[in-house]
């Protein structure tokens, strides 16, 4: 039979109880998935433009970067709440757009929210919400969209007519350039601010539509129209062209206001002449007529030979 001393069997018990208490805290200490990563998205801004007829701008898309493999997310954040973003998810991209919606307006350089929010599955369970800040610049044509008033007067008026953002953000100093041009081939002037002045020249009852043009520092573009209509009031039609007042359309290639008046004057005498002869072609059909009814009590003039 083998004997085996206490003294042996003591320390083997001690010792694997040791080697335990020296795993268990370590087992028992490792961090969470969640503790350990740290999602995000680039801090570099991405810039965005305009969409022809849209309030929000182009799309920019980032990548949720930070994550261990098989580690999952979910967008959970609400639109209503991370203005002036527009945030979704597309495929495995997070999808971001500008929009002009009160009460947060979009400002020039970098625009974010803190209110994007994201929970991300780790592969050991455990789950978090962290908030990303993606950051969208906007080209100058998406932040303004200049705009004037169309307006009216008479001739020889002098006007003056300042632009407006429809955005209701001041239009800023990055403008480049205005350029104006009239329709009309009106003598026009536009400022460093986009102010607008034309005189309403004296010999003409028509207006003008003018076309503006923007040119901003980042060298994107906006377009605008608008409107000078024309009262017609005092125009001097001796000379010149005039025509329908407040069209900004001619009367016709060729035709002068006094042309015009002219031919109106010639027409109605014409059109009084063929009335008085159809009245008395019918009044010598009719004489005859009454007399073989009522015989001598109408004396029914004859033509001498």
């Amino acid at each position: 039979m083998l004997r085996i001393a206490p003294t042996s069997v003591t320390f083997a018990v001690a010792l694997a109880v040791g080697a335990s208490a020296v795993v268990a805290p370590a087992a028992q200490g490792a961090e969470a998935m969640k503790d350990t990563y740290q999602p995000y998205v680039s801090a570099e801004p991405q810039v965005v433009r305009t969409v022809p007829g849209q309030w929000i701008s182009t799309s920019a898309f980032f990548d949720l970067e930070g994550m261990p493999d098989g580690a999952t997310w979910k967008l959970i954040a609400q639109d209503n709440l991370t203005k002036p973003l527009m945030t979704k998810r597309e495929k495995d991209q997070l999808q971001v757009n500008l929009t002009h919606s009160r009460p947060t307006l979009v400002h020039a350089g970098p625009n974010t929210s803190d209110k994007v929010d994201i929970r991300i599955n780790y592969p050991d369970g455990s789950t978090e919400i962290v908030q990303v800040t993606p950051k969208l610049t906007p080209t100058s044509e998406y932040l303004y969209e200049p705009l004037y008033d169309s307006v009216e007067g008479d001739p020889g008026q002098k006007l003056t007519i300042s632009p407006f953002n429809l955005y209701e953000t001041p239009l800023g100093s990055d403008v480049n350039r205005w350029h104006v041009e009239s329709s009309e081939k009106w003598n026009v002037h536009v400022d460093e601010h986009g102010t607008v002045t034309t005189t309403i020249p004296k010999d003409t009852a028509w207006g003008s539509e003018f076309a503006v043009t923007t040119t901003y520092a980042d060298g994107t573009t906006d377009n605008t129209k608008f409107v000078v209509s024309n009262t017609g009031k005092g125009v001097s039609t001796g000379t010149g062209t005039a025509g329908t007042a407040g069209t900004g359309k001619p009367a016709g290639p060729g035709h002068t206001g006094t042309a015009q008046a002219g031919s109106s004057n010639a027409q109605v005498a014409a059109l009084v002449i063929g009335l008085i002869a159809a009245i008395g072609g019918a009044v010598a059909f009719l004489l005859p007529q009454l007399a073989g009814i009522f015989g001598d009590g109408i004396t029914v003039p004859t033509r001498s030979a």
